[in-house]
């Protein structure tokens, strides 16, 4: 499957979950629109180079979309108000099975960073977990590397100087 063909499947999934985002472009300088889009886009990517199947992009696909909703409702314990959302969303829907479901849940749970070390909460429940981690945090080596820190210093309201040397 082509990157042309996941784009045309995905298009009006992306479209809807990031037109739910939309309220948070102006609460959120870091979790907001851009970033689901990138994660999504990125993931995608990491997909396609890794040979996934055509479900597994699925899955991964939509957990990168939905991976970030949580902060709809709250900053703290997001990623489980997340996976909350995805399966209202999705629970009757003939796009998933349940297993599927319970995939791409424990992809968003696997997104849950602890905010002390800087590593994740969990082990990866899932297999395609660590692109999706990956693809979350993808603009750490990025030529945007510093917009992407600027915005979360902002959303965090850290002093940047503190941010960049706790961080570096």
């Amino acid at each position: 499957m082509s990157k042309s063909d996941l784009d045309q499947y995905f298009l009006v999934y992306l479209q809807e979950a990031l037109r739910d985002m939309e309220v948070l472009d102006n609460l959120y300088p870091y979790h907001n629109q851009r970033h689901v889009f990138e994660v999504f886009s990125e993931a995608i990517d990491l997909g396609l180079r890794s040979n996934l199947t055509f479900e597994d992009l699925k899955l991964l696909g939509f957990a990168a979309m939905y991976h970030d909703h949580g902060f709809l409702y709250e900053k703290n314990n997001n990623e489980k108000l997340g996976a909350e959302f995805f399966i209202d969303r999705f629970k009757n829907s003939a796009d998933f099975s349940e297993l599927e479901l319970k995939r791409v849940v424990n992809m968003i749970l696997d997104t849950e960073i602890d905010t002390q070390t800087s590593k994740p909460l969990s082990i990866n429940r899932d297999s395609l977990s660590a692109i999706l981690q990956d693809a979350d945090l993808y603009n750490l080596g990025s030529q945007s590397f510093f917009d992407w820190s600027e915005r979360l210093q902002r959303e965090l309201n850290i002093d940047l100087d503190i941010f960049l040397n706790n961080q570096l």
